[in-house]
């Protein structure tokens, strides 16, 4: 049966609607925390003592590696009840990590309270005088929504309702209480959705909680937004146009890799205070007018009074690297030996060829490992062998170390190892979408060349043995601008697996990132670009933009030129016609004075 615990008064109900509307609209970092002042929830002195020794480590360090857990300690009435709950796809590690930034944070802003709750954007830490434990509790309620607007409103709330629905009827079921959905809302757009409750709750209440969330999401106020996400002590609730959570983690498995899919890396909790930061300012890459995105872009921003956090890759310039942070090897251990002769190898590779897989070692201590240059047109072997062997080689260990698992992004290669068999096998976790500042002027009309060339590309690249999964192409997209384009796959990978990672990259960039002028996707098996200028042959934006700029000074001068040389042309031409008037009319009366005389 279901059990809701919120009575309240009409004055003690407009307080919390009160609180409700500022957790909305006042709140610009994380953590959220809610620990309303008052001599209602003031704690005691012992109730504080037993909070201190609950969050010393015996609230994480008692269950071990669960993502989710209840437990008290004290006698009444000064017990304290606590529980915590991470997002499904962390690795204990991680779990652990926004666990113990949360209890410093909760202990810091709620100090003296006896009652309390605060969100990071993955984990829950709640404490009370109370036994909330499996217990349905709707308040207090933080939402949030993507500032961006859906452009079929109508038909996107049929979708994300059927969304909901299904949703809501899965999770309860799930014994860990968590529910994804992934689908298409037009041909450039996809919807990701996940919905998660406390694993204490009933499926009943799990239930409850799901629809009171949802109902909150597709509220008048929220209705056509391109996102959002609800916050609630017994469960949460979040969709966007981008892919924000990892897969399922798994015991034993080395647990999400963070991704610097851009935007924003949320897993990033270190960073306590956070501010949300313009775009305009986190630039990262070779040209100063990219900025790393994380599928909702520039309007597409984050969800509304939601922070971000800072990406676990460097900011700046490249190399941008994945590591696991979970699986590392001894600093004397047959692992590193492996590895460094893989790098070896592949290094020595590069002079012959701009791909190359190879592996060494066996059975635990085995290492597999490739690279893949990238196909420009002035990429010679000199310069794949300087990317791998003398930049990625040493990025990837200084960046990574001791991991058994890593990849780096430079500016024209890649390089990846693992100590698990990845060849052939197609991976688009991870991907990094960055995308130029700059928009262009017909939007639409310049997505769907885009679409067009890069499927066009994909398929060359896929399917034509003799492109090696690579392809270059060009396309008229105005009288003046032209549309240049690249894509490749690692050639380990299946001309299905290559056509799948380049659509998947695709509908990536185009549901983020059609309206400006160039972007690039960086992918563990494909990487494609495409800009106004001619890349692939080593143009670069500046340098065309100098070139249009010099132009237009030269067509200026030009029409300056015109302009001067027909008000010269039209003062000849009317004093010749002066003069000639003069010397006639002179003539004439000249005659007269003649004849008369």
């Amino acid at each position: 049966m279901s059990t809701l615990a919120f009575t309240c008064s009409g004055s003690i109900c407009l307080l919390y609607l009160l609180f409700f509307v500022s957790m909305v609209m006042s709140q610009t970092t994380f953590p959220f925390s809610h620990c309303p002042r008052g001599s209602n929830n003031t704690a005691s002195t012992k109730f504080r003592d037993n909070l201190n020794n609950l969050f010393n480590g015996k609230l994480y360090d008692e269950r071990g590696n669960s993502l989710s857990y209840n437990t008290t300690d004290g006698e009444i009435p000064d017990r304290v009840y606590s529980n915590y709950i991470c997002r499904f796809d962390f690795s204990p590690e991680t779990c652990r990590n926004c666990v113990s930034n949360a209890t410093k944070n909760i202990m810091e802003q709620c100090n003296g309270t006896q009652e309390a709750v605060l969100w990071y954007p993955t984990c829950m830490v709640r404490y009370s005088y109370r036994n909330f434990f499996s217990t349905l509790e709707l308040v207090p309620m933080l939402y949030a929504w993507n500032a961006g607007n859906i452009t079929r409103p109508g038909q996107f709330a049929i979708i994300l309702n059927e969304t909901f629905n299904d949703l809501i009827a899965r999770a309860p079921l799930n014994p860990s209480k968590y529910a994804i959905h992934e689908g298409n809302i037009s041909d450039f757009e996809r919807l990701y959705s996940l919905a998660q409750c406390t694993e204490d709750l009933s499926t009943e209440d799990c239930g409850a909680c799901l629809k009171a969330a949802f109902d909150r999401v597709t509220a008048d106020s929220v209705q056509g937004k391109q996102g959002g996400r609800v916050l609630i002590p017994s469960c949460f609730v979040r969709y966007e146009l981008f892919r924000f959570y990892g897969d399922p983690y798994v015991v034993g498995s080395p647990g999400p890799i963070s991704q610097p899919n851009a935007y924003f890396a949320e897993e990033e909790i270190n960073n306590q205070e956070a501010p949300i930061t313009p775009m305009s300012e986190r630039r990262m890459g070779d040209e100063r007018s990219y900025d790393i995105l994380r599928r909702d872009h520039q309007n597409q921003t984050e969800s509304q009074d939601f922070p971000v956090f800072p990406l676990n890759i460097t900011s700046g310039d490249p190399p941008y690297n994945i590591c696991t942070n979970s699986n590392n090897y001894a600093t004397d251990s047959p692992f590193k030996n492996n590895l460094s002769n893989l790098l070896r190898v592949l290094s020595l590779n590069t002079s012959v060829t701009k791909f190359s897989s190879f592996y060494t070692g066996d059975n635990s201590d085995r290492v597999y490992g490739l690279y893949m240059c990238f196909n420009y047109n002035y990429t010679t072997s000199v310069d794949c062998k300087n990317c791998i062997a003398t930049t990625a080689s040493q990025h990837i260990v200084r960046y990574c170390p001791n991991e058994k698992e890593a990849i780096v992004w430079e500016d024209s290669c890649l390089l990846r190892y693992s100590s698990e068999d990845f060849f052939g096998k197609l991976d688009v976790k991870g991907n990094i979408p960055k995308a130029n500042s700059q928009n262009v002027s017909d939007p639409e009309r310049y997505r769907s060349v885009v679409n067009r060339s890069l499927s066009t590309l994909t398929k060359q690249a896929a399917y034509n043995p003799v492109n090696n999964m690579s392809a270059t192409g060009v396309e008229s997209f105005t009288k003046t601008e032209t549309l240049y384009a690249l894509v490749q796959c690692t050639r380990d990978l299946s001309g299905d697996d290559c056509s799948s990672c380049l659509q998947t990259a695709t509908r990536e960039i185009l549901s983020c990132c059609y309206f400006l002028r160039g972007a690039r996707v960086h992918s563990r098996s494909c990487f494609l670009r495409y800009e106004l200028y001619d890349f692939v042959n080593g143009a670069s934006e500046s340098s065309v933009s100098s070139g249009n700029q010099a132009k237009g000074k030269g067509s200026e001068r030009k029409i300056w030129m015109i302009i001067i040389l027909t008000i010269v042309a039209a003062f000849v031409l009317s004093g010749l016609l002066a003069c000639t008037v003069y010397h006639l009319t002179k003539k004439k009366g000249i005659r007269k004075t003649g004849g008369d005389y």
